[in-house]
């Protein structure tokens, strides 16, 4: 009898350990799991914040052309009376989208191309960096070099994750730097569904607004709302 207590205590006394380690792991993916959600959640509302802004912006103006049409003070931009004078369109349908020459004409684009994907398993390491182990040092240089060596979408998606990372640090100037560098890339986040270069104005409006007014914040909000009224 007392053999088999025995036993069965030390059976006990082996499995304990197990069972903590799988309860301590699966809260651990939990945690992980929520911060993603919560992360993804923070860009979504970042994104409809700017549409919203737009949206607003398009109605004032309509607003405006309403009231200016009420009272006949509208005066529509008058077309060159020679035909020949107006510059020609081309649109070619394909399935990757429509394209135009010259390119950046038409204000809206009734097709969208879609959103690229990257490899998820080029950012296993990265996430594990993040959201496990909390490296930032070893999580900067492993997107660095995703950054140097992926293709355009996880080139952009890197740069990203990497001025996101820089601005939680308070390495404002490097985080700006790296916006810059992204600013200009027209491919769409398959997250987020719009481009990165979007993301990255906004949040370089953002930082540059948090360091209060200043002629580089106008410039880059004039610059910004101009792309927001081209084709771009």
């Amino acid at each position: 009898m007392y053999a088999r207590r025995a036993r069965a205590v030390i059976g006990i006394s082996a499995a304990l350990p197990m069972l903590v380690a799988l309860a301590l792991g699966w809260l651990g993916l939990m945690v992980v799991s929520q911060e993603q959600v919560l992360e993804r959640q923070r860009h979504r509302d970042r994104v409809e914040q700017v549409a919203d802004r737009v949206t607003a912006s398009v109605l004032r103006g309509l607003a405006e052309t309403q009231a200016a049409l009420a009272q006949g003070t509208f005066r529509p931009t008058a077309l060159p009376l020679d035909p020949t004078a107006v510059p020609s369109l081309q649109l070619r349908l394909e399935r990757t989208g429509l394209h135009t020459r010259p390119e950046q004409v038409l204000l809206y684009r009734p097709i969208v191309v879609a959103a690229g994907t990257f490899d998820e398993s080029t950012f296993a390491e990265a996430d594990r960096l993040e959201f496990s182990d909390k490296d930032d040092a070893r999580l900067s240089m492993t997107l660095r070099k995703i950054a140097r060596t992926g293709d355009q979408y996880a080139r952009a998606e890197a740069l990203l994750r990497l001025a996101r990372l820089q601005a939680r640090q308070r390495q404002t100037a490097d985080a700006l730097a790296t916006y810059q560098e992204l600013r200009d890339v027209d491919v769409v986040s398959p997250r987020l569904e719009v481009p990165y270069g979007l993301i990255a104005r906004v949040e370089h409006c953002r930082m540059l607004r948090a360091a209060g007014p200043s002629d580089a914040l106008t410039g880059e909000l004039h610059d910004l709302r101009r792309q927001l009224r081209s084709s771009r």
